[in-house]
């Protein structure tokens, strides 16, 4: 159904149309646009610019070919719609190591002007990124209009604040613990999507989309330090809900850590508890203490990555060799 779609879609511009959309390299991306804004449960522009248009996958028996090949028809030359760029002009990553464990890993997934896409493994519990559209142009020479919106995630832990002339956005997220979708679709996710869209006063763009993936074998336990901030009490990383998650992306640890923190909020350090082992101490750095009251006796830790019998890869922790 996807396919017969998209070529009734296709024979449905016209002529001219589709030589400047194919001119203009905007083929795909409106045809992108008019598939999901032409979804039978898509049937208002705020519907479009929410998490009902921009599904993680689709239902085939949603497409509505008759309102797709209308809405092709509908697109003049001087009216195409423009395709959003995206980049992220600022963010705080963690450090491996000390903020999240695994030789070689990283936070940042991929970048493309379409699609942005982070892995939550920091142990912070609140986050901000600034990310800009402002390389995005319409075709036509029109002047654009962007909106930005929550697409899937909790309304209560995520804030966007557009700048006052929508080309850029502050993101502010807080952790995710896996959660429903919504309330028409009960499966749980463990991603949040941000939707970035520029209107031209004639037609909208298909979205830039920014996600966060929030490892769903992780616990953590969160609170308010003393200025209100959010932080993390502590991090199960052994899985303890025996929760699915994509074993490249979401690496497995057989141990526990609890956070510790002075009177104004800044991190002291953590015990880490496994059950085979007495607990053991860390500083804010990431280093062991075999002796806490005595700083001299730290020693570096790193952390390869093995992968078991079922292919699922593991975190060790092993002391760092002398200098």
């Amino acid at each position: 159904p996807f396919l017969e779609a998209l070529a009734l879609t296709y024979a449905a511009f016209r002529p001219d149309t589709k030589e400047r959309l194919t001119e203009e390299h905007l083929l795909v991306p409106t045809v992108q646009m008019i598939f999901r804004r032409s979804l039978q449960h898509v049937t208002s522009r705020e519907s479009y610019f929410s998490g009902d248009a921009h599904p993680a996958a689709f239902e085939g028996y949603t497409i509505n070919p008759a309102r797709m090949v209308s809405l092709a028809q509908s697109i003049a030359p001087d009216t195409i719609p423009p395709a959003v760029r995206i980049s992220v002009a600022a963010e705080d990553l963690g450090t491996e190591g000390v903020d999240y464990f695994g030789e070689g890993l990283s936070e940042q997934l991929f970048d493309t002007p379409s699609a942005v896409a982070r892995i939550w493994r920091s142990k912070v519990a609140r986050r901000t990124m600034t990310v800009s559209a402002a390389e995005t142009r319409d075709p036509n020479g029109r002047p654009l209009e962007f909106h930005w919106r929550l697409l899937q995630g909790d309304p209560e832990r995520v804030r966007i604040e557009p700048a006052a002339d929508g080309t850029s956005a502050t993101i502010t997220l807080d952790w995710h613990a896996p959660f429903v979708i919504s309330e028409d679709n009960p499966v749980t996710t463990s991603r949040v999507d941000i939707g970035v869209f520029a209107s031209n006063g004639v037609h909208d763009s298909a979205p830039a989309i920014l996600s966060w993936y929030f490892p769903p074998n992780e616990k953590r336990r969160t609170e308010p330090g003393p200025d209100g901030t959010l932080r993390t009490a502590a991090i199960d990383r052994t899985n303890p809900d025996k929760a699915y998650a994509d074993p490249i992306l979401a690496p497995r640890a057989d141990w526990r850590d609890e956070f510790a923190y002075d009177a104004g909020g800044a991190l002291l350090g953590w015990t880490r508890i496994r059950g085979d082992r007495p607990p053991e101490s860390f500083d804010a750095q990431g280093r062991r203490l075999p002796d806490p009251g005595n700083p001299a006796t730290a020693v570096t830790v790193v952390y390869p990555l093995s992968r078991a019998k079922d292919g699922r890869l593991l975190v060790e922790e092993i002391d760092a060799a002398p200098f």
